[in-house]
């Protein structure tokens, strides 16, 4: 797997994303533009830190098993305008019959949208902020999970996958956690962009 400093490398080398606007004025090769995700995604959890790795323990990620986007997209970005993460329990758990994972509920909006100047490096990415998220109930824990302080900034670093950088905002500060995620493109049993959770065909244990 790949260290920190790679996943940063590769993150900050990845092509900025630009505003639908702003690539119709643009010939460089190093912009995309428009969002490349659609409907449903897949997950995974990156990083070498203690921080990533007790994040990919199942106790501790709530089954975060992705996200699902909406249809509808600004149309001066060409961007989603909102997300809802997706939790199931059951998501890393190869203790199931056939190791199989096990299809999520929907929980925790965030707003989603272009910005010029991200915090990691002052370049252009996409931003995920679940400021206006309700929380979440933690049964391991049992209590709840606060996720309004927490900012996702994505680039696409691959065809159909987007690696992430997570901050929280804390006080009058941000922070940078130590934990990176990448987000999939899922498709239906055939072929087709999937609308809800329960659509997606699902790897198996030990992929994303």
């Amino acid at each position: 797997s790949l260290t920190d400093d790679q996943l940063r490398e590769l993150h900050a080398n990845a092509p900025l994303p630009s505003s639908r606007s702003s690539s119709s004025n643009s010939n460089s090769s190093s912009s995309s533009s428009g969002f490349p995700l659609r409907g449903c995604t897949h997950r995974c959890i990156a990083g070498s830190s203690f921080a990533a790795l007790a994040a990919k323990m199942p106790q501790n990620n709530l089954g975060w098993g992705g996200k699902c986007f909406n249809w509808a997209l600004n149309p001066e970005t060409g961007v989603p305008s909102q997300l809802i993460n997706i939790f199931s329990p059951h998501y890393d758990n190869a203790s199931l019959p056939d190791s199989r994972r096990v299809q999520g509920k929907r929980e925790a909006r965030a707003r989603v949208y272009y910005v010029d100047s991200s915090r990691g490096d002052g370049k252009p990415a996409w931003r995920f902020d679940h400021s206006g998220a309700e929380d979440i109930y933690d049964p391991e824990r049992k209590s709840m999970l606060i996720v309004q302080a927490f900012n996702d900034e994505m680039r696409e670093v691959r065809p159909g996958f987007l690696l992430g950088r997570i901050f929280l905002k804390a006080g009058s500060g941000v922070h940078e956690l130590p934990i990176f995620f990448g987000l999939i493109q899922a498709c239906t049993a055939d072929g087709q962009f999937p609308t809800t959770p329960a659509e997606r065909a699902l790897p198996p244990l030990g992929n994303p």
